[in-house]
């Protein structure tokens, strides 16, 4: 089928299901392939060239995306709002102006492999989305080859991440990832790992990771502790040798106090008239 020239190529919504998209080409569209809210699609051997998102999943689970050629989109494969479980796998997803894969918000539990996601803005990039496996990729002269914002729990593994302007794989605000066995090579940065906790590296080539820690503004509630830190520091820097003089004043105070003692002895047993 031909689906080009129109708002949607082929669009699917509200529980449509059970459906097979293949063999389609779909070109100048605002999406070439779209579904929404629709499960247990297989969508595959499809050409998606030159629209805003070659394909496109909106609240759409357990469906399968294979051996399309999504390129000269604006995103080659798009993921938004709740996209769960799905196997995105041997999709060519190659000069996009943005992403050649994205996952945006709240996609989660998605296996993206085997896929070419090369010169693109970002090759694969996810927004919000947890517990996703990204593996067996080639992800090559873009930008950015993968990056993660705000997402946690991802698997990154055995994947090809090579000539980057930027970054190779980028972290930012993206917590307990696991970046693993991936082969790195000619990128600006290898790694960058941006206020993120506890993700785990190992066996990435000779690729070392940038760490960025920031120092963003205190949560309400925190101002005044953070006040009285200063003015301590202040005190201190204010009066040269702070420490010393307490404690001279400290040594004076119980010279006085030992005279008042011994001066209370002396005279216990005298009555005045």
């Amino acid at each position: 089928n031909n689906c080009s020239n129109n708002q949607f190529g082929i669009n699917l919504v509200y529980s449509s299901s059970n459906n097979n998209i293949s063999h389609n080409d779909c070109f100048n569209n605002s999406n070439g392939i779209s579904l929404v809210s629709s499960n247990n699609n297989n969508i595959s051997h499809n050409d998606c060239f030159n629209n805003s998102n070659g394909i496109y999943l909106s609240s759409s689970n357990n469906s399968t995306i294979s051996h399309n050629n999504c390129s000269n989109n604006s995103y080659g494969i798009y993921l938004h709002s709740s996209s769960n479980n799905n196997i995105i796998s041997y999709n060519n997803c190659s000069n996009n102006q943005m992403d050649g894969i994205d996952l945006y918000y709240l996609c989660n539990y998605n296996t993206i492999s085997n896929n070419n996601c090369s010169y693109n803005q970002i090759g694969i990039y996810l927004y919000a989305s947890s517990r996703n496996t990204i593996i067996y990729d080639n992800v090559s002269f873009s930008e950015i080859g993968l990056c993660l914002y705000g997402s946690d729990n991802n698997n990154i593994s055995y994947n090809f991440i090579n000539n980057h302007s930027h970054y190779g794989i980028l972290l930012q605000f993206s917590n307990f990832n696991n970046v693993s066995y991936n082969t790195l090579t000619a990128n600006n940065i290898c790694i960058q790992d941006e206020d993120c906790i506890d993700n785990f590296y190992e066996e990435n080539g000779d690729c070392e990771v940038k760490y960025i820690r920031t120092n963003p503004s205190p949560p309400v509630g925190d101002d005044d502790d953070d006040d009285d830190d200063d003015d301590d520091d202040d005190s201190s820097s204010v009066i040269p040798g702070y420490e010393f003089y307490f404690l001279l004043l400290s040594i004076v105070s119980s010279f006085f106090i030992l005279i008042v003692i011994i001066r209370s002895k002396n005279n216990k047993n005298i009555q005045l008239c």
